[in-house]
């Protein structure tokens, strides 16, 4: 008998793409989704048959995945760095890894240890990464989509123990909107990464792909605010650019946990602000689009603060 709780999966920044390498942390997720998705090649060609498909070909495959979770401090560094690009980690505890965009983002092999055997999906870059909030519900929550090489059974390695700390409450995050800091106005929200992964397949005889490249970051998100003020809507009406950062934080000194993103030049225009009548209060709700600034070095930074040394 096999049941589905005994899933664990771990996850490892790789040297160089494609290469397998044994789990260094432990991520809990929720029930993921692991696909080696390859193409189906059909032979229509006429043969004076009323038949459309003579045979079937097993094409090239690559590697598919979606996850989700709960934000734990450690371990969804390996994420933000594989869809950043760049990492600088301090060098004391507790240790600020400051993440800004770059070319060539590292991989990441995942991997599944279910109930009935172990897999490796090697060579895997985030292609869209979001983070959701609710200042008054539950967790601050992550979901991923990634793009990878292949699968390895049964590789040598183990997923270490679980050495998880507490994740991000909802009611943890603070806001700071232009000049406005605190904020105090954002009920929920989400943040959303994302960057086309284009994979090449090249000769020599594989089904696999031969090289991959990350496209240009782009960040979008949304807000719901409180509407207690005309200037709330003045700032989609008159396409306000500006300062927007969200923060969690817990613990003090060593023991410090904190996660910070920062979009210095954020586009409030988006979309259309939609006011909500529907309840007691109004509500307002933006659509944003993160900008390129040299604050940033990019449109977006995110600053992590764990006991972790590196990724």
């Amino acid at each position: 008998m096999t049941v589905s709780y005994l899933t664990k999966v771990g996850i490892a920044r790789e040297s160089s793409w494609g290469s397998s390498t044994p789990p260094t942390a432990l991520l809990p997720v929720d029930p993921p989704t692991f696909t080696v998705n390859y193409d189906q090649i059909l032979d229509q060609s006429l043969r004076g048959l009323p038949v459309m498909d003579y045979a079937a070909y097993q094409g090239v495959g690559r590697v598919e995945a979606s996850m989700e979770g709960n934000f734990y401090p450690e371990e969804l560094g390996y994420l933000l760095y594989s869809i950043m690009g760049s990492c600088v980690s301090g060098t004391a505890a507790p240790y600020e890894h400051t993440f800004t965009v770059g070319a060539h983002p590292p991989a990441l092999s995942i991997q599944d240890e279910n109930d009935i055997e172990t897999y490796r999906y090697t060579g895997c870059l985030v292609s869209e990464l979001t983070l959701t909030y609710n200042a008054a519900e539950g967790l601050l929550r992550w979901s991923a989509s990634l793009v990878g090489k292949e699968k390895e059974d049964n590789p040598s390695g183990s997923i270490p123990a679980e050495t998880t700390t507490a994740p991000f409450r909802g009611w943890q995050v603070s806001a700071a909107v232009g000049a406005a800091d605190p904020f105090g106005k954002i009920i929920e929200g989400e943040i959303t990464l994302s960057r086309e992964i284009t994979l090449h397949f090249v000769d020599g005889s594989l089904q696999t792909p031969g090289t991959a490249f990350a496209g240009p970051l782009e960040v979008t998100g949304r807000a719901t605010v409180y509407f207690d003020s005309a200037a709330l809507y003045d700032r989609y009406l008159n396409k306000d650019q500006e300062l927007f950062q969200l923060t969690w934080s817990y613990g003090a000194g060593t023991a410090q946990k904190a996660l910070v993103f920062t979009a210095h030049n954020m586009d409030f225009g988006e979309g259309p602000a939609e006011i909500d009548r529907s309840g007691a209060s109004l509500t307002l709700a933006y659509s944003m689009r993160g900008l390129y600034n040299t604050d940033d070095e990019g449109n977006c930074k995110i600053v992590l603060t764990n006991s972790q040394e590196s990724y």
